[in-house]
């Protein structure tokens, strides 16, 4: 997401931070199996843009992002 500002990049920060919260929740009892990508989400703001990535292989995303820094 790319908003405004970074005020506004907070807010959609914490609303997608509980998001993968709920859906973990959701998921403990229903698809136990997708938990496991739910613990490895990659939630975070750079400036006024936040991201939120549920990446199979979470070491790989990582080294992708970092080398966008």
């Amino acid at each position: 997401f790319t908003l405004t500002d970074e005020k506004a990049a907070q807010t959609v920060l914490s609303a997608l931070q509980q998001r993968v919260e709920d859906q973990r929740a959701a998921l403990e009892n229903y698809q136990p199996d997708e938990v496991g990508k739910l613990d490895n989400a990659i939630v975070e703001q750079r400036g006024a843009s936040v991201l939120l990535l549920v990446p199979a292989d979470a070491d790989a995303a990582k080294t992708a992002l970092d080398s966008l820094s």
